[in-house]
């Protein structure tokens, strides 16, 4: 606030309008004598103001005798304002008088006027005086107005500056403000119309106001939101808020708020909360946290921010769309393999999720009973695991496929498992199978001994069955056929044969294990000579087509 008033110590900071009025009547009086005449209005109360300065007034020098001729006065410069002082500069044919308002006393007064007259002047002849109106305060005095209330046998001819009419037609000067200890001089020019006494009498007045100022503001809040507009259903959400106060005054209590789409939280709430605090104008304030979703789709909401200052402010929704990758695994292998042969094992695998799949990983342990020997796709043996870093995968729809190729130790059922992960996306596995299987190779062989062999004389054939596949053998039957020149003696082996005719059957055979073999004989005589053929057959649960050996033998008288 600021405060225009020379009273403002005393009077406090009620709004003061004073209007201060008081009239100096002077004349020529003779030598020495001079009156002074004051009065107030309005609530002014006589006596010393406290907290009011003012210079001490000047003498007021006594009229001496008239001198037989008065002087010539020099011409004067034009009215001027001065602030060296209130002291009048009085020549020594002039004479003044003064009055200090309100109070009529200087020393409690905040306006003085002087008037300085002339000690003598010639019937009808214009003459000059001056009235020298000073301010006694180091503040401001507003609105000083002095008037020319009524005069004794005078005759004003005109002024510098110049008068105007009051309301009831008294002429009048307008100072306006005066500064602090500022004083201004109107020079007057009248005239006497009869001999005698001349005399003026003026008032002055002046009205002070009590301002006082104070800011007018207007606080006004502006919100901004910002969010990651695209994110991983495994990657944190930045929500970032700024409240500004783009006004003018300070503003308090703000607070910010969010409620979260559906599936969007933070710290498990969807209620989003900051106080602000004061935002001085101009000020801004940030506050960042980190949601998580739920699962895919866009997300949006608005925040708000309120205060206390009756200032809200409201910030558009931003999405951010949310998006994972999904992956598929399909295992394919041949359903059953003879030992000794080789399994491929191969995985498809498939993003169908709505965002590419990176870093991709396919991994698959060598399965057991079987030992590695390639894979495809850059896979490389690491410890007893095939590991293929498959790099990304497009969305909706890419694809990568990886193949291991292992060689199965035995018979059985080899099974491979694969599984793959990505960035964010759910691992997924898958498992095939092969089983494996041997081949019963069975090696049928039949020797004679001796050969050639005499007429009357026994020979001997030996049937060796042997198991040269992976397999076991099983329900192996040998049948042997004799020749008509030769008669059977005996049967004998792995299993016990029968005879009818010139047909030797054995007995099935349960199992042969790879790689094992059985022994049957066979002794006949030679009845004959000639060279014949011993022929036998041989069939089991794999071979049911027969597998048939002859032996040649020559028989002589």
């Amino acid at each position: 606030m600021k405060v225009q008033n020379w009273l403002k110590a005393t009077v406090g900071a009620a709004a003061i309008t004073a209007m201060m009025m008081a009239g100096a009547c002077t004349s020529d009086g003779g030598a020495g004598k001079s009156t002074h005449e004051y009065y107030t209005t309005g609530k002014w109360q006589y006596g010393r103001q406290k907290g009011v300065s003012a210079p001490a007034p000047a003498p007021v020098k006594q009229a001496a005798k008239p001198a037989d001729k008065p002087a010539d006065k020099p011409a004067r410069p034009a009215p001027q304002r001065s602030t060296r002082g209130c002291n009048p500069d009085v020549g020594a044919n002039e004479t003044v008088v003064s009055q200090a308002f309100p109070t009529g006393e200087m020393s409690s007064s905040a306006l003085v006027v002087y008037t300085i007259m002339p000690k003598e002047v010639r019937l009808n002849q214009p003459y000059e005086y001056r009235l020298q109106v000073c301010n006694l305060t180091s503040g401001e005095l507003q609105n000083v107005v002095v008037t020319h209330e009524n005069g004794n046998n005078m005759e004003m001819v005109n002024s510098s500056p110049a008068a105007s009419r009051g309301a009831d037609g008294s002429p009048q000067w307008v100072l306006g403000n005066l500064g602090a200890n500022e004083s201004e001089i109107i020079t007057v020019t009248a005239k006497a119309t009869r001999t005698g006494l001349s005399s003026n009498c003026v008032a002055a007045t002046f009205n002070n106001l009590l301002c006082a100022e104070t800011t007018v503001v207007e606080p006004a809040l502006a919100l901004r939101k910002t969010a990651t507009p695209q994110a991983l259903l495994c990657d944190p959400i930045q929500l970032t808020y700024v409240v500004t106060n783009s006004g003018t005054g300070a503003c308090d209590n703000v607070v910010v708020r969010d409620t979260l789409a559906d599936g969007l939280t933070v710290n498990g709430s969807r209620n989003v909360s900051f106080n602000a605090g004061a935002l001085a104008a101009g000020e801004s304030k940030e506050f960042k946290v980190a949601a998580k979703a739920s699962r895919t789709g866009n997300f949006s909401s608005p925040a708000s921010a309120t205060s206390g200052c009756g200032a809200d402010a409201n910030a558009s929704a931003v999405s951010t769309v949310v998006t994972q990758p999904k992956l598929t695994i399909a295992a394919e292998c041949i359903d059953r393999v003879f030992l000794g042969r080789n399994i491929t094992f191969t995985w498809n695998v498939t993003n169908i999720g709505d965002a590419a799949c990176e870093n991709t990983t396919i991994s698959a342990p060598v399965p057991a009973g079987s030992t590695f020997v390639s894979a495809t796709g850059g896979g490389t043996l690491n410890g007893n695991t095939v590991v293929w870093n498959a790099g990304s995968i497009s969305a909706s729809g890419g694809e990568r496929s990886v193949s291991m190729t292992v060689a199965p130790t035995g018979i059985g059922t080899i099974r491979a498992a694969a599984t793959a992960d990505c960035v964010c996306a759910e691992q997924v596995a898958d498992t095939c199978e092969t089983k494996v299987e041997g081949i019963p190779a069975i090696l049928l062989e039949v020797v004679d001994s001796p050969d050639p062999i005499r007429v009357g004389d026994s020979v001997t054939y030996t049937i060796t069955v042997t198991n040269q596949g992976s397999a076991m053998g099983r329900n192996i039957a040998i049948v042997c056929n004799i020749p008509a020149q030769q008669t059977f003696v005996s049967a004998g082996g792995a299993t016990n044969g029968s005879v009818s005719g010139q047909r030797v059957t054995f007995a099935k055979l349960p199992t042969l294990a790879p790689k094992a073999s059985a022994t049957f004989t066979v002794v006949v005589r030679a009845n004959a000579a000639g060279n014949v053929r011993f022929g036998t057959s041989m069939t089991s649960e794999v071979f049911e087509t027969p597998i048939e050996e002859t032996e040649a033998t020559y028989m002589y008288e």
